[in-house]
């Protein structure tokens, strides 16, 4: 049977090889969904998912036996029909304003879940959030170089300064430096769960698997 409502794409990222990952919201359900195949498996580039479009799609949530929280987001999409392109200030304005959470620090995404090591947040499953997408408003701006590839922040309110660095895994490029300022609806999503190959150890020294911000 499936499920047949309008989609808006928030988000168009890269992934290994020629993969991408599509984000959406679903009007009829009021939720986050990430798009995949109809054999829910990862897009390639070649799909026309752009950010701002909306498509009328029927499709179905993935196997809860195949969903690892906190990526509860994932839907096997069968049909497609492309409908309109929000310009940019609607998009803003109506959806990723309305939808946005905060203002709040970026240590305190995702239910104040993350923790940080060498710049960088990530999840573990000894807590994990009710989902791994959110839209947020910080309460500081994040920049990012020319040739980075991260936003950061750096906050010098307490005794010793302090980085947050964040990983850009969009499909646009930058030629010059960028600056979000507080205030600004930003996209944030929680990578797959991966070992590092078994390099992530916890204080005992156990191989776990972590969940990156970016």
């Amino acid at each position: 049977m499936g499920i047949v409502s309008n989609v808006i794409i928030l988000s168009r990222t890269k992934m290994s090889g020629d993969k991408i990952c599509v984000g959406g919201y679903c009007l009829l359900h009021n939720r986050y969904v990430r798009l995949l195949s109809d054999r829910a498996q990862a897009l390639h580039a070649k799909e026309p998912y752009q950010i701002g479009e909306v498509y009328e799609l029927k499709y179905s949530p993935r196997y809860s036996y195949q969903i690892d929280p906190p990526h509860v987001e994932d839907i096997a999409v069968y049909e497609k029909k492309y409908l309109k392109t929000i310009g940019q200030n609607d998009f803003l304005n109506k959806v990723a304003t309305p939808l946005s959470i905060g203002p709040l620090h970026i240590q305190n995404l995702f239910e104040s879940t993350l923790k940080w090591k060498n710049d960088k947040g990530y999840l573990l499953k000894s807590a994990i959030p009710s989902s791994s997408v959110v839209i947020a408003r910080l309460s500081h701006n994040l920049e990012k170089k020319q040739f980075e590839d991260s936003f950061s922040y750096v906050d010098n309110s307490a005794s010793f300064p302090k980085k947050y660095a964040v990983k850009y895994i969009g499909e646009m490029s930058f030629s010059k430096d960028i600056v979000l300022p507080a205030g600004t609806p930003i996209r944030f999503s929680l990578a797959r769960w991966w070992s590092g190959n078994g390099n992530y150890l916890d204080n005992q020294g156990n191989p776990e698997e972590r969940s990156y911000l970016q």
